[in-house]
């Protein structure tokens, strides 16, 4: 559904905010280098700030950087735009260090978190004073014909969401007189039409549970010929709790009960290419040198093999054998027993492998030869698949897609051992969430905070 008017103005917003990223990268990195010469430095650099632009952008639309309380009032993100840069701070030093890119000049960096900052806030002052100068029209103002449970629902809805810039002006429903006041009801329905004509109305949401269809053409008709956008909102809440989206063939509407971004041939093309050339990255950068250390690292604390394969269940509840270093002592429970807090099995080294989730990165194996996702829900052992998709509703959803090295549950906290069916049941909601929501943005963003998480350690990891 559009989201108002407001939406224009947020992606000036981010617009805005990538190109002052830009000049003030540009600017630091010309006062350090001279124009005149090669430095040697450019590629390096213009990666980097490729790295920026993209982490702005994900920590811009996490942190809702572009409310239309802050668009109008650009002092209250000042805050959120010093935390913007620590953290873009702590990304550039992550991927120098990962990526082992040779910069030569701290003072680039430098430089450019300062110009960022004051480019960032003089940005928004000016937008600030430019829409309370042109007096720009923020808001959508809209009215709803049906003030029923479904009506008095979506109003409540964007009440308490004012970021989507809608003005909720009253309902239209046939009912007494004498309660209209007091329930927001501006007339019955048949006095919409006047409404319409006399006032600045955007937008009407008609959500009668029993649509008359002579009225409703009538409705539309008259908003058209007004300018007005309808919209008709059926109640489908007794059929799904979530997320629907609408197909058309030819002239049928076909109502999904789940969304699900990842069904659409482009979006799977688009993920499949990103995990290869990540997972060639990860193995060519980093685990052809790591690998090695690790694995002599292993052998010297206990006895067993390097490696740990696992039965699991992917993509359509499929089996295939998950790769992870070993962290345990040689156990017979290593398939029928989840890894606990403390748990007496867990090496020295495999504590330290766990934390920093170190013990996963042979994954990236899986990823290349496609049977896992860089991004995805965490793939459970064979017993865990089939004794929880009894105990939990949807369960078994979250084999729709590929599972992944790291997800959206696990950077929300929900990794490690799930001691309770409500544990694994909230993993799953977000597991779900995850599916319904997927974007490539939402992926970067669930990397960058997972690298994060490894540098400050799993409080969670076993």
């Amino acid at each position: 559904m559009e989201r108002g008017f407001s939406d224009t103005f947020k992606r000036a917003f981010l617009i805005g905010d990538l190109v002052c990223l830009t000049v003030a990268f540009l600017v630091a990195f010309f006062l350090r280098y001279d124009v005149d010469r090669y430095s040697g430095q450019e590629v390096a650099y213009l990666f980097l700030l490729a790295i920026i632009l993209v982490s702005w952008a994900v920590i811009s639309i996490n942190w809702r950087l572009y409310s239309l309380q802050k668009i109008q009032k650009w002092y209250e993100s000042l805050f959120d735009i010093i935390r913007g840069i620590f953290l873009l701070f702590l990304v550039i030093t992550t991927v120098v260090f990962i990526g082992k890119i040779e910069i030569t000049s701290r003072l680039v960096i430098g430089f450019f978190s300062v110009f960022a900052l004051v480019l960032l806030t003089l940005w928004r002052f000016v937008f600030a004073q430019y829409i309370e100068h042109k007096k720009v029209k923020l808001h959508v103002n809209y009215i709803i014909i049906g003030a029923g449970r479904t009506g008095r629902q979506l109003s409540n809805t964007f009440k308490h969401q004012p970021a989507l810039g809608y003005r909720f002006l009253g309902f239209f429903d046939d009912t007494k007189a004498s309660v209209r006041n007091e329930n927001s009801i501006l007339g019955n329905f048949d006095e919409v039409f006047t409404y319409m004509e006399r006032e600045q109305v955007d937008e009407v949401f008609i959500t009668m549970p029993d649509l008359l269809n002579d009225y409703v053409r009538e409705v539309i008709a008259f908003a058209e010929n007004h300018l007005i956008r309808v919209k008709i909102v059926p109640d489908l809440g007794r059929y799904v709790l979530r997320n629907i989206s609408v197909d058309f063939f030819d002239n049928f509407p076909i109502i999904t009960i789940r969304k699900e971004p990842l069904s659409r041939y482009t979006f799977r093309v688009i993920k499949r290419a990103f995990d290869v050339v990540f997972a060639l990255l990860v193995i060519v950068l980093l685990l052809s040198w790591l690998l090695p250390i690790l694995a002599i690292l292993i052998k010297l604390d206990s006895k067993g093999p390097v490696f740990f394969i696992q039965e699991r269940n992917g993509e359509n509840n499929d089996i295939f054998r998950c790769i992870k270093l070993r962290t345990m002592k040689v156990n017979a429970q290593a398939n029928s027993l989840q890894a606990q807090k403390n748990d007496s099995r867990i090496t020295r080294l495999g504590r330290f492998l766990r934390k920093s989730n170190l013990d996963e990165v042979p994954q990236f194996i899986n990823v290349l030869k496609g049977e896992m996702s860089v991004v995805g829900p965490r793939p459970h052992m064979l017993k865990h698949t089939e004794e929880y998709s009894r105990l939990i509703d949807r369960y078994l959803l979250r084999h729709s897609i590929k599972p992944g090295i790291t997800g959206w549950a696990q950077i929300k906290g929900f990794r490690g051992e799930t001691k309770t069916s409500r544990a694994m049941r909230l993993r799953v909601l977000h597991d779900v969430w995850y599916m319904e929501n997927w974007s490539f943005l939402l992926d970067l963003q669930i990397i960058i905070y997972t690298v994060l998480n490894m540098l400050k350690g799993e409080k969670n990891a076993g």
